[in-house]
């Protein structure tokens, strides 16, 4: 402003450049009366702009000012989210959001192949161990660490099978097969000779084989044996063995067989089997209990009611025949029984029958058994009745009169009146089948 003139009541206005602010003085200032202003001139400073603010793990550097710049970084093992700088604008606020330090991880790791990881978090500094499935060994790192940089150390490992040591094939034989875990070694012999042992071998988690190494011996048979029977010749390749069976026995199978090359007999070892009878029929009303092979007794009995006729057994014999004849079973019988008098009688008298007995009309049972049962022990149950006429009930006599007779069935009793009275009803009762009198009993009027 130097070289200016301004008048009195004349006024100046200060204002700054972009990014400045005034500072000190007045905005406005006018010329007074005695020729000085009545305010002081203001200066223009740059805007400042909010210190920055550290990120959590991490730090800021840089001025604040108009035009100025702040960096942000994060500390070892974590990473920036967000914009690494910002700049101070003019309005005095900050061109970008703080940003974040994360913690930095590395890449998730794979268990390899029959093999395992241990677990972690993947953060800078952990450290993941790997193992390997029983029977399988590392081939790699064990440990991998992650490094301030995201990544792993080392390299993926994997995971091999183990090796079992190496077998040789046994003496006239021959050997097939691998030497790594889960392989099988198969054995086998010349012609002529034998395995001993185990045909197969399996190596196993811990390196080692399942079993020893079979052996190649000459071929022999199993020896055979005969139940009841016997056996000649030896067990070696080419030998013959001769078979039979002992008395009472048939042979079952060829009587000779040969041991063949590969170790087993050219026909299967026969059988003795003892010699059967034909099975024998139960008489009627009759049973049969026991075998039916040689030497067996067979036992005959009848059913309850029913007794023997013949021998009660019989044994198988070597011919394959039963001794003797079979018995049979009649039925029993007691005592046949007769009527009683006054009665009759009516059913048969085998055991398990039962008889009745009845009273002719006019009489009754009075004692012994109305039936009676024929038992197994051929006797009858009860006692023999005895049939007794009936009988009717007493009656008295009317009073003025007088009464004759019996009161037995088919009998009557004949009534009278005393002098001056006369009868008034039935002169005369019968006593009938039912136990009833024919008619009332008859009273006396005076005349």
């Amino acid at each position: 402003m130097s070289g200016n003139r301004f008048v009195y009541g004349k006024h100046l206005q200060f204002s700054c450049d972009a990014g400045y602010e005034l500072v000190g003085g007045s905005a406005i200032i006018t010329c007074q009366a005695d020729g000085t202003w009545d305010g002081a001139v203001p200066i223009c400073n740059k805007i400042q702009c909010p210190p920055g603010q550290s990120p959590s793990h991490g730090h800021v550097t840089g001025n604040i000012q108009y035009g100025d710049t702040i960096s942000y970084t994060c500390d070892a093992g974590y990473v920036l989210t967000g914009d690494a700088t910002s700049t101070c604008l003019s309005t005095g606020v900050w061109s970008n959001q703080p940003p974040q330090c994360t913690e930095l991880q590395c890449a998730s790791l794979a268990a390899p192949n029959h093999g395992m990881v241990s677990s972690s978090t993947n953060l800078v500094g952990d450290t993941v161990t790997f193992s390997c499935d029983p029977g399988f060994e590392i081939h790699g790192s064990t440990d991998r660490l992650c490094q301030a940089d995201g990544t792993w150390s080392g390299s993926q490992p994997r995971c091999r099978k183990v090796r079992c040591p190496e077998l040789s094939a046994p003496a006239n034989g021959d050997m097939t097969g691998g030497n790594r875990y889960q392989n099988q070694v198969h054995f086998s012999c010349n012609t002529g000779y034998q395995l001993v042992g185990s045909t197969t071998l399996t190596c196993q988690a811990d390196q080692t084989w399942s079993g020893p190494v079979p052996n190649c011996s000459p071929t022999q048979c199993p020896s055979m044996q005969v139940s009841n029977g016997f056996i000649t010749g030896g067990t070696v390749f080419g030998t013959t063995a001769s078979c039979g069976c002992d008395p009472g026995y048939l042979l079952i199978g060829p009587a000779t067989t040969t041991c063949q090359s590969i170790g087993t007999w050219s026909a299967s070892a026969p059988t003795c089997t003892i010699k059967d009878c034909q099975p024998l029929v139960a008489p009627n009303h009759g049973s049969v209990t026991g075998g039916n092979t040689y030497g067996d007794v067979a036992t005959y009995a009848c059913d309850p009611g029913y007794e023997m006729v013949g021998s009660p057994t019989q044994t198988c014999q070597d011919n394959q025949h039963w001794s003797g004849s079979p018995p049979y079973c009649i039925r029993m019988e007691c005592a046949k029984l007769d009527a009683p008098l006054h009665g009759s009688i009516s059913g048969t008298s085998y055991v398990g029958d039962t008889v009745t007995f009845s009273c002719d009309t006019g009489y009754e049972i009075t004692s012994g058994s109305s039936s009676r049962t024929c038992q197994s022990t051929q006797t009858w149950t009860g006692t023999q009745p005895t049939c007794t006429r009936i009988k009717c009930p007493t009656v008295s006599a009317p009073a003025n009169g007088n009464m004759v007779g019996s009161i037995e069935f088919g009998d009557q009793l004949q009534f009278s009146c005393s002098p001056g009275h006369q009868l008034i009803g039935s002169s005369t009762l019968t006593c009938q089948a039912d136990q009833m009198w024919d008619v009332t009993v008859p009273t006396c009027s005076r005349k």
